[in-house]
């Protein structure tokens, strides 16, 4: 009888330990699955980023045309910005290729001088200065908007600063330099960014990446038609707006003002791989 009874309770003791074993594996599972349930949101969060991301880089109008480092390393305005001025020399291009004669005019008698790159194209008077491609840009990425416009005035000073520097500020840094400083001695101080925006007296030019400007006044490149339509004494016609920066008079410019895109900031629109202006997918 003790025998029996010291075997019930071996048994009793093993089946507790059994059953307790069990409970501490079901307890370890269960608090393993919650774990990974409080990771899943952040993993997913992630591969959704970087989808829009890849979205944003792959299905955009600048690639193939500015180099890859240059499109994966720059922050999302200046990758915006470039997709944007591509599609504006592309149009150019083919312009050309039509026959038509872009002008540099600083007269909406000829080209309009405060609407977007779009509503200057169905104008069917096509041309600019060197002014209009940074207004396009801030225009198309929903900077400002069509009637505002900024500049570098005669003076060197911002052209309607105290109006649109608020606007301006969300999206990127202004930085004044008064003259004091050559475009030519920033780059090699390493403070000059791709897609930064440079005011100079009576001049306004923007600096792209990869040792090019876009240059659409008569920094950039034209030749003279004395049967243009245009006010301008040179009867400039542009052959592209895209320049070596070397090569450019930008290079030696003094500069005024400079405009640089926040890293944080993320633009409201883009030109895709078609050339249309569509939302941006990391908003």
């Amino acid at each position: 009888m003790r025998i029996l009874y010291k075997s019930a309770l071996t048994l009793s003791l093993f089946l507790l330990v059994a059953l307790q074993s069990q409970a501490c594996s079901k307890n370890e599972a269960e608090s393993s699955q919650s774990k990974k349930e409080l990771l899943r949101p952040e993993s997913d969060a992630a591969d959704t980023l970087s989808s829009k991301k890849k979205q944003f880089l792959t299905d955009n109008f600048a690639r193939g045309k500015a180099s890859d480092e240059l499109l994966s390393s720059s922050c999302p305005g200046t990758v915006a910005l470039l997709s944007c001025c591509f599609y504006y020399e592309d149009c150019l291009q083919k312009g050309i290729a039509a026959g038509q004669k872009w002008v540099y005019t600083n007269s909406s008698t000829y080209s309009p001088q405060k609407i977007s790159f779009d509503n200057m194209l169905a104008s069917g008077k096509y041309g600019c200065n060197c002014a209009r491609p940074a207004n396009w840009v801030y225009i198309d990425l929903g900077i400002i908007t069509e009637g505002q416009h900024f500049y570098g005035d005669s003076e060197g000073g911002f052209k309607n600063y105290d109006k649109l520097s608020a606007q301006i500020m969300k999206a990127a840094e202004i930085t004044s330099w008064s003259g004091s400083k050559k475009f030519k001695e920033l780059f090699a101080a390493g403070k000059v960014k791709a897609g930064d925006v440079f005011l100079c007296k009576s001049h306004t030019f923007i600096y792209l990446g990869d040792e090019k400007f876009f240059a659409a006044g008569h920094d950039g490149k034209w030749h003279t038609d004395t049967t243009a339509l245009t006010e301008d004494s040179r009867h400039a016609v542009f052959d592209s707006w895209v320049c070596d920066m070397k090569s450019c008079s930008d290079y030696s410019y003094s500069i005024w003002w400079q405009i640089s895109f926040k890293d944080s900031y993320i633009p409201d629109y883009y030109r895709n791989a078609a050339g249309k202006l569509v939302a941006c997918p990391l908003k």
